[in-house]
């Protein structure tokens, strides 16, 4: 689970630095200060960081939306993010062939992995079990359903594509 494309929560988790270039006021570094001690688990993803970068210059994004979300509202503390999921779509093998084909949602506390070959689901409380080793897919069906129903939806607005099996494809030997 060390490889990045994989829909495993401890391949997701990356440090966020952010270095401030300039002198602050007093006001501004006791609001840095309060978001970084009542900071919790914030997911930011890379596509956050154009729209990020872009803000802080003062520019706006070009005609095409942008996947991301500026993250300048939790540094000022003006307010939080407005997605209400994040979406992950693997539909190809990757170099070190481990991966399986799969489309995730990531909703509150809940992950729900669906794989192509073979239809199956796996959903994971992430407050409970960040290390994803309960499977709730067969206890909360309704849960479940609901994700689904949101991966679908997401994936037909994207017109993200399904992948094509692989009938020669083999997962690699441990």
């Amino acid at each position: 689970k060390t490889f990045k494309q994989y829909l495993t929560e401890s391949t997701k988790e990356h440090k966020f630095t952010l270095r401030f270039c300039c002198d602050l006021d007093e006001a501004q570094e006791n609001r840095i200060e309060t978001f970084l001690t009542n900071m919790t688990l914030i997911d930011i993803q890379n596509i956050d960081y154009a729209p990020t970068f872009l803000e802080i210059a003062g520019f706006k994004p070009g005609k095409q939306p942008l996947d991301g979300e500026s993250l300048v509202p939790l540094f000022t503390q003006s307010s939080g993010l407005k997605r209400g999921a994040i979406f992950f779509h693997y539909p190809n093998y990757a170099w070190h062939m481990d991966n399986r084909l799969a489309s995730a949602i990531r909703a509150d506390d809940w992950k729900l992995i669906h794989y192509y070959e073979d239809t199956r689901m796996e959903l994971f409380n992430l407050k409970n079990d960040p290390a994803e080793t309960k499977n709730h897919a067969a206890t909360q069906p309704a849960k479940a359903k609901a994700l689904r129903k949101k991966l679908d939806a997401w994936r037909k607005e994207t017109d993200a594509k399904a992948p094509t099996k692989n009938p020669d494809w083999r997962p690699r030997k441990k």
